[in-house]
């Protein structure tokens, strides 16, 4: 998929600086940083699922993994 952004041209020209030392392409470097952001957000999301449970275990007071129902697991953690 493509996308067109518009950029500052001093931004435009620091990024080519940066491109250029990293040899890579501005594409390659918005390509990399996006993935970055993805994967930071998913592991952000994951930890504060995780957190939810362990708090409503907690609260129950039990320690086996399958102590969580439905509404724990996907309820509230879809909450924001």
């Amino acid at each position: 998929m493509n996308i067109t952004i518009r950029l500052e041209d001093e931004m435009y020209a620091r990024l080519q600086r940066i491109a250029l030392a990293r040899n890579k392409s501005i594409n390659e470097l918005v390509v990399d940083y996006l993935e970055m952001l993805t994967v930071e957000d998913y592991r952000a999301e994951r930890k504060r699922r995780l957190e939810v449970l362990f708090a409503a275990q907690d609260r129950k007071g039990e320690t086996g993994a399958g102590d969580f129902n439905r509404e724990e697991v996907y309820g509230s953690a879809n909450q924001k």
